[in-house]
């Protein structure tokens, strides 16, 4: 597929306008935070989507936010670029066997982005977090058109996108 970077973001399929996200019929895994369901389109994260969380700098709340929601996945959660190596003892105290969760490694934006596409192509991926630069989330059309298509084509995946380490990568 050739990107288009031109295309206006509402053209995009799958990209949503803050406007439209209460009025949507997704697939959810709660978040494990009752507040927090209430906050989300269809009360927790969406499956097989793209989900963007963003955090001021320095700030390292991902596995918080994101390790209640992500205990209830099945398959191998991948992580491509985290910002620090994820402490297994903590993660199995929280539910989530460590033994599923493969670290994917690479400084060049290019490399993270390629590895998430072909972590998101295995079948036996259940969910990708990815800490995205900032060149390439300044650019969320170009991105949405580059993971849509693999994203569409797993359906029965949780994929989620995790750009909190963007402003620390």
């Amino acid at each position: 597929m050739q990107p288009n970077s031109s295309k206006p973001l509402q053209d995009i399929d799958d990209v949503w306008a803050a406007s439209e996200l209460a009025t949507s019929q997704v697939k959810v895994v709660p978040t494990g935070s009752a507040q927090l369901d209430a906050q989300l389109p269809g009360g927790g994260w969406p499956v097989g989507a793209l989900v963007e969380i963003l955090q001021t700098p320095g700030t390292q709340c991902e596995w918080r936010l994101l390790l209640p929601g992500l205990a209830q996945t099945s398959g191998v959660l991948a992580l491509v670029g985290a910002a620090h190596a994820p402490f297994p003892a903590a993660l199995a105290g929280q539910g989530l066997n460590p033994q599923r969760l493969p670290c994917i490694n690479t400084e060049l934006p290019a490399h993270r982005l390629w590895a998430c596409e072909q972590a998101l192509r295995c079948k036996d991926v259940g969910v990708v977090l990815a800490w995205l630069t900032l060149a390439l989330l300044a650019r969320p059309a170009l991105l949405a058109e580059l993971l849509g298509d693999v994203l569409d084509s797993q359906p029965d995946h949780s994929h989620a996108l995790d750009s909190t380490a963007a402003a620390a990568a």
